[in-house]
């Protein structure tokens, strides 16, 4: 099921049958501002909160977010508001040696239930987390990540939310129909979870209605090859030192 919703708590789907349906996912005073100005985690929180509340033993969430510092951040903020346990195993699995201030954010995180997934980790520290996350006994209920871990990475989930809609930096552009289709694939996956919801964030009704008419059906963009057709003839017989 993928949809929009807004900080009025109001989520705006397509049901099973294919039908536009219009549901209140949240209270409508269970977000509330809770920072210096108005920000993703006004509902982030709640509704990760009300989702884990509901099956506690089920539920795992994948926060997508544009930058590796708001997905520490989101993993961060949901540890110390969700009252989770922590996610001991994950923690024990963890190298010990030559922690970066990553590291360290990390741990804290665990501590809390939560995990984040970025470039920022190593190698190591990346591959427990995505072994927690898939094991349902591991004690990751929520995972706050970029878009390194929608492309070719098994992180199934029951629910994921999407909070940006465009990349940041130099090359600001909006996701592509395969990146959204990618971070949305991650939830209700084969062999996890039977269903399973995708849920764009809106800032307003306004914006709401028109983050789900973008996910009318579309194709993802044509594929293109990297390679140089003028190169492929270093790939010969004189290239790879052979001879006939």
């Amino acid at each position: 099921m993928e949809g929009a919703g807004d900080r009025g708590g109001v989520f705006e789907h397509r049901d099973a049958s294919g039908q536009n349906q219009t549901k209140q996912l949240l209270p409508p005073d269970a977000v509330v501002q809770r920072t210096a100005k108005p920000s993703a985690q006004d509902v982030v929180v709640p509704t990760a909160r009300q989702l884990l509340a509901a099956r506690p033993d089920l539920e795992r969430i994948i926060i997508f977010r544009n930058t590796r510092g708001a997905a520490a951040g989101a993993a961060a903020y949901l540890a110390a508001d969700l009252n989770l346990a922590a996610a001991a195993t994950v923690l024990d699995a963890l190298p010990e040696q030559d922690l970066s201030a990553v590291s360290h954010q990390l741990r804290g995180c665990l501590h809390g239930g939560t995990a984040f997934h970025s470039s920022d980790l190593s190698r190591e520290e990346r591959a427990v987390v995505e072994r927690g996350f898939r094991d349902a006994q591991a004690g990751i209920a929520v995972l706050a990540a970029t878009t390194t871990v929608a492309a070719g990475i098994n992180t199934p989930a029951s629910t994921v939310i999407i909070v940006e809609t465009e990349f940041k930096g130099l090359d600001k552009r909006a996701l592509t129909v395969a990146e959204y289709k990618n971070m949305a694939g991650r939830a209700g996956r084969l062999g996890f979870a039977e269903e399973g919801t995708a849920i764009l964030l809106a800032d307003n009704p306004i914006d709401r209605r028109r983050l789900f008419q973008s996910l009318r059906p579309q194709q993802p963009e044509p594929l293109r090859s990297s390679f140089n057709d003028a190169d492929l003839t270093t790939l010969g017989p004189q290239a790879t030192g052979s001879s006939r």
